[in-house]
């Protein structure tokens, strides 16, 4: 079951609770206007490449026996939940080229130098077959957005190459989510957005196992792990400063998600609450920018 925006709205103005309609991501919601561009919002661990006018998006799956792994989920703007498919491709026509070809200084990224050997020339590093656990091709964006961002001195890597080449490589910001903004083709101008996050509060650890485990998409040379003490939380953006079509709503992290469907069951139908994975006990209402944020990979 899909709730769509209109189907939301109609159930939320029948709901008994006035709080929730008060809700401003439900006020939001309700008075947007439509969107004019198809939006993929990023959550979580996914590393994107250019290769020419093609942008690739990898993530990695979770670490055997990690105790704490990522969800993968995908979710229309105002929909539920469904799993994340594994091979997502926007090139036969759905999107058009927007010619945007390198990461804004506010999106993580290093230099695909750092996982080349002494020596090796330069080469894509996310090839079409690899081990993954989802890869999403789609054509050059017409613009690339970093979401809840926070400064970059809460971004705290050890010492290794690519933690060095991201400090070296970015502004004063960094993104916890990453929104891409294409032109339609034979796809409607939409909101969708994935997921490949912890879905409760994650450690410096759990972060760490989910960096180790994304060698299988980067390949061995990569050494990213992170310091602890280094997390902090940053609030979504406010409704004025984001694309139209786009609300506060697709910035919610998995969490958010977890815990706004585990309040409001009552919307839903008994199908669907059986489907609906089973909440944490502790729910967070921000991101960490030290936590699992997208990484772009550019060459020099």
């Amino acid at each position: 079951m899909v709730v769509n925006r209109r189907t939301l709205i109609k159930a939320l103005a029948l709901a008994p609770s006035l709080s929730l309609l008060n809700a401003p991501w439900v006020r939001a919601l309700m008075s947007m206007g439509p969107p004019t561009y198809v939006y993929l919002l990023l959550h979580g661990m996914f590393f994107m490449e250019f290769q020419g006018d093609t942008l690739y998006v990898l993530t990695p799956d979770n670490l055997q026996g990690d105790p704490n792994p990522h969800e993968f989920h995908q979710r229309p703007q105002g929909g539920l939940l469904k799993d994340l498919q594994s091979k997502i491709d926007f090139t036969q026509g759905q999107l058009k080229s927007g010619g945007v070809t390198v990461f804004p200084s506010d999106v993580p990224q290093f230099s695909a130098s750092t996982l080349l050997n002494p020596g090796e020339p330069d080469r894509p590093i996310l090839p079409a077959v690899s081990s993954y656990r989802c890869q999403i091709k789609l054509p050059s964006p017409n613009h690339i957005f970093a979401f809840r961002t926070d400064t970059k001195n809460y971004f705290r890597p050890k010492a290794g190459k690519v933690g060095s080449s991201i400090l070296a490589s970015t502004g004063p910001r960094l993104g916890t989510i990453t929104c891409l903004e294409c032109v339609p083709g034979t796809t409607a101008a939409s909101v969708v957005s994935y997921y490949a996050e912890h879905p409760d509060s994650a450690s410096t650890t759990d972060v760490n196992n989910a960096l180790t485990a994304a060698k299988e998409v980067c390949g061995p040379n990569f050494d990213l792990q992170l310091s602890s003490g280094g997390g902090y939380s940053v609030n979504p953006d406010p409704e004025e400063s984001l694309p139209q079509g786009v609300t506060q709503d697709d910035e919610s992290t998995l969490e958010e998600v977890y815990r706004f469907f585990a309040l409001h069951k009552n919307l839903l139908s008994e199908q669907t609450k059986k489907a609906l994975p089973k909440p944490p006990v502790q729910h967070a209402k921000a991101a960490d920018v030290a936590s699992c944020p997208q990484y772009g990979i550019y060459h020099p």
